[in-house]
């Protein structure tokens, strides 16, 4: 049952990895702690290894069809890189009860502010160009690799 628990958990993870962007925080953790009752940090242990390949099959998928920044992602990965060493210190100074709710408050601010700021907030970014599915921030317009700066 283990094994097929997991082998859901993966589906379901690459599902709404590709689709929306998520994986490994917002499934495959919350599915190890509340299906299998997994430690929390193995779970995001777990979590990162799995979610590697299938985020990298994911960024490609997108970037074919030209839905990737890959100028902003180089940017922010070296950060995020300095940002995994963090908080791998702030988790071996918190116990698991601490990690659960450090995590339960992130995952009830991010659903918050998607159900009242769906839009964004635009903190960011000048403007948007385009609408619908082609609308992207004006800083990502320059990254993208068929980007026309005349238009």
């Amino acid at each position: 049952m283990l094994y097929a628990g997991c082998m859901l958990t993966g589906l379901v993870a690459g599902f709404l990895s590709s689709l929306l962007g998520v994986g490994g925080g917002v499934v495959v953790v919350p599915m190890l702690l509340l299906l299998f009752g997994w430690d929390p940090k193995v779970a995001i242990g777990t979590s990162l290894a799995c979610m590697v390949p299938v985020a990298l099959a994911g960024a490609v998928q997108h970037g074919l069809k030209g839905e990737l920044a890959l100028k902003i992602a180089l940017i922010m990965i070296p950060l995020g890189l300095i940002g995994t060493y963090l908080g791998m210190k702030a988790s071996n100074a918190l116990g698991s009860p601490e990690i659960k709710r450090i995590f339960g408050v992130l995952m009830l601010l991010v659903g918050l502010k998607l159900l009242l700021l769906p839009q964004g907030s635009g903190l960011f970014m000048k403007s948007e160009v385009g609408k619908g599915r082609d609308a992207r921030p004006v800083a990502a317009e320059s990254a993208r690799p068929d980007s026309n700066e005349n238009s």
